[in-house]
């Protein structure tokens, strides 16, 4: 037990070297103010003349606080660089991460590609044009996240360098997304991770059949299980292992 306090307390302080300033995007594309954190590591002021890669976080509210400190604690290790973490702030998740409208839902939803205006738009020249930024970008995203990143890895794969898809509900609209072959050509090819926990039903049949395509087109994609996690705890681990092998 003594143990484990200590080494919980000390990737609590290696996370709380991170600096964190909040911005608000006015967004024009999705008619309100969307709240981001950013986090720079900790040597981000201390040499400022060094770049760093950035994540984009989907549901950034909850997942900050443990991407911060397993890529501070993976550095300290030497498993992987410094980068900086950009949380975004949930949005209504039905409505910003679904490709489709599907009326079966009951739900107001199809508007990913309004989201991903934002992102591209509005949201990414800010973090360009205000930190200190290599160029190489990530986008995480879970369960309905993680569709919106599948959507993206789709239509626009050159958007992001890195795509890391945790527990994504793939079974959206009767698996379009699995059903679609219009993979958009692209100029260079992403590094794509997917994972799923103990998951079954719907979510696993829709993982495989999505895997099955994601292999075709990506062929050097990793594909990650975890079966002593569930639907809600798989971000964890899964940002481990996707951090260790996509930009270590």
């Amino acid at each position: 037990m003594r143990l484990l306090l200590t080494f919980l307390l000390l990737i609590t302080s290696i996370g709380s070297q991170a600096a964190e300033s909040i911005l608000k995007i006015d967004s024009a594309r999705l008619n309100q103010s969307i709240n981001v954190k950013v986090y720079t590591p900790k040597s981000y002021d201390v040499v400022n003349k060094t770049t760093y890669p950035v994540i984009y976080l989907l549901d950034g509210d909850t997942h900050a606080n443990h991407t911060v400190t397993n890529s501070a604690f993976l550095n300290s290790t030497g498993v992987m660089p410094e980068l900086i973490v950009v949380a975004i702030s949930t949005v209504e998740r039905f409505t910003y991460f679904t490709p489709t409208l599907d009326k079966n839902s009951g739900r107001d939803s199809g508007k990913a590609d309004l989201y991903a205006q934002f992102l591209k738009s509005e949201l990414m020249p800010e973090i360009n044009k205000n930190y200190r930024v290599s160029g190489f970008n990530m986008v995480a995203g879970h369960s309905l996240g993680g569709l919106f990143c599948a959507y993206i890895l789709q239509s626009q794969p050159d958007m992001f360098d890195a795509y890391y898809l945790f527990s994504p509900s793939l079974w959206w609209d009767n698996e379009v997304l699995a059903k679609r072959t219009d993979f958009k050509s692209k100029a260079k090819s992403p590094f794509v991770y997917m994972s799923i926990a103990n998951e079954q039903g719907k979510q696993r049949t829709a993982y495989q059949n999505y895997q099955a395509k994601l292999s075709g087109v990506y062929p050097n994609a990793i594909f990650q299980e975890f079966p002593n996690e569930d639907h809600m705890t798989t971000p964890l681990l899964s940002q481990i292992g996707a951090f260790r092998v996509s930009i270590c």
